[in-house]
């Protein structure tokens, strides 16, 4: 019905159980119900992602509990009947009180209940081993049954806890320490130092880590050293698949006299003070208003059924490696290094991503040696294409190395031979000394290429053509298997519309940076 609106859709869907009434009364208070999900003994325990499995691990947890409770509560009752007997026989007679359990006692009872949770713990798969991660009990004064659960990942320093009503994972950036006391996220207060009971747990299970991918709290549920872990990453990825699931499945339509008669029964159960007279609102309704309501609660929980189905059954298919893997593969994009704008960002690029791709090597000894070979190649042909785009590039940046050398040579040759004033204010080759000294600052500092293309075309159009412009040195510089027009007082027929030429093929280069550029990813 109405959700918490911390909730995630995935968590809400995964864990969560729909549920109709939209009221509740807690401490005394009038409050939305909210769907119901997990509770802290089925997380902390496994986190089984199906109703059959968390089923069947309540069930052995209450039987645990029970037996253990049952050790003393059977005698006491069987006590406590023999004395009602004596006295019924004997109205004279002083009954005898059981004795309370000893601090020992509770101690002990309280060391078997965990060891055998700790067995429970022990049947579900871990997907992700950590050293030194702890399954935790809380008790209350005079327990033998833990009143609250959660886990410590010592190794890594986070705690992990829920509420049935919590809607979602509380993250506690810390963890307990034995001979302390110690808050769980969930918790109001903390847990007394002797009524804190820690057992080893090997690791993370797969339900765990998708309760935490889907529902963990804060923005960084995960801690550094494992949050990147194929296992992790398995986890997010699959929470993504159930939310683009999710987004496929309509809202209810609700007809208007559906959505009429649930904004009444709300707007009337807010103002009572007690669960029953909340329930009577429903039961109150004219039957006309009932039909209506009920459709609408039907449509409601139809939605809800189909949505715990479709993501269950994603997060179902367990923790698959390849997948993971095969994601990150498709992550890594060569065309980055062709979106570069400079030489130095493409250079970076390439080495990134060929850092990612030794990462992502380092992992294929995760997957069955059936798939070795296969995604050895996929990774060997990923690195040809960053080395081939890479090339690419090269390319452009040694036209643009060219064009340096070029404006270096007119400098220096410009500095040396073209003295005098040909204006009042103006020296012979000082237009081109300005243009060629503007290039080769461009270059140094390392501006987007597609600038120092677009600067040097303009350059070479305004440009003139004698024996000794700058165009003829870019000529010289771009076109090094041709003969050299520097200096030149005539040209051959072949070369005297050098400087169109020119401009056709700096054109050329502009428009390939372009296009590379302009690659159909976004920039990162």
């Amino acid at each position: 019905m109405s959700k918490n609106p911390a909730t995630s859709k995935a968590y809400n869907a995964i864990f969560q159980d729909h549920n109709k009434n939209h009221r509740k009364i807690r401490r005394r208070q009038n409050v939305d119900a909210y769907d119901e999900g997990i509770s802290c003994h089925i997380f902390a325990i496994a986190s089984p992602t199906s109703d059959e499995k968390s089923g069947e691990l309540n069930n052995k947890f209450i039987e645990i509990n029970d037996e253990i409770s049952n050790e003393y509560l059977i005698p006491k009752l069987q006590h406590d009947l023999a004395e009602q007997e004596k006295k019924e026989s004997n109205e004279n007679y002083i009954m005898k009180k059981y004795p309370e359990q000893t601090n020992e006692e509770i101690i002990q009872k309280r060391k078997k209940a965990m060891n055998e949770i700790q067995k429970l713990s022990q049947l579900q798969e871990i997907v992700l081993p950590v050293e030194n991660m702890y399954l935790c009990g809380g008790f209350k004064s005079g327990q033998t049954s833990p009143e609250h659960m959660w886990i410590e990942d010592h190794t890594n320093g986070n705690s992990y806890d829920t509420f049935v009503d919590r809607g979602g994972i509380a993250v506690v950036k810390g963890v307990g320490k034995v001979g302390e006391s110690f808050k769980p996220g969930c918790e109001g207060s903390a847990f007394e130092k002797d009524n804190i009971y820690r057992i080893k747990k090997d690791g993370y299970t797969w339900g765990q880590l998708i309760a935490i991918a889907a529902g963990g709290e804060g923005k960084d549920p995960f801690p550094d050293a494992i949050k990147n872990t194929l296992q992790v990453l398995a986890a997010i990825n699959t929470v993504e698949l159930v939310n683009e699931a999710l987004e496929k499945i309509p809202e209810p339509i609700l007809t208007q006299e559906e959505q009429n008669v649930l904004k009444k029964v709300v707007n009337e159960q807010k103002r009572k003070n007690n669960i029953n007279d909340i329930n009577d609102v429903t039961n109150n309704l004219i039957e006309t208003e009932k039909k209506h309501y009920q459709s609408a609660i039907n449509k409601m929980e139809i939605v809800g059924r189909e949505r715990r189905k479709v993501a269950r059954e994603i997060v179902g298919r367990g923790y698959n490696p390849y997948s993971v893997l095969v994601k990150i593969y498709e992550n890594i994009k060569p065309e980055r290094i062709s979106q570069a704008l400079t030489m130095k960002e493409a250079t970076q690029c390439k080495q990134e991503l060929l850092d990612e791709l030794r990462k992502l090597e380092l992992h294929k000894e995760s997957l069955p040696k059936e798939e070795h070979v296969n995604f050895q190649n996929m990774i060997d042909e990923k690195k040809k294409q960053i080395n081939a785009k890479f090339s690419d590039k090269e390319k452009i940046g040694e036209i643009v190395n060219k064009i340096k050398i070029a404006a270096d040579n007119y400098l220096n040759w410009s500095s040396q031979n073209a003295t005098g004033w040909f204006r009042t204010n103006y020296q012979y080759g000082q237009y081109g000394r300005e243009q060629a000294g503007k290039l080769i600052k461009m270059i140094k500092e390392d501006k987007p290429i597609l600038e120092i293309l677009k600067e040097t075309h303009d350059v070479v159009n305004n440009s003139g053509v004698n024996a000794n412009s700058f165009s003829r040195y870019l000529h010289n510089a771009l076109n090094e298997n041709k003969p050299s027009l520097i200096g030149q007082t005539k040209l051959s027929q072949e070369s005297v519309n050098y400087k169109q030429m020119l401009l056709v093929q700096l054109k050329e280069v502009e428009s390939t940076e372009m296009k590379m550029e302009n690659t159909n990813i976004v920039r990162i």
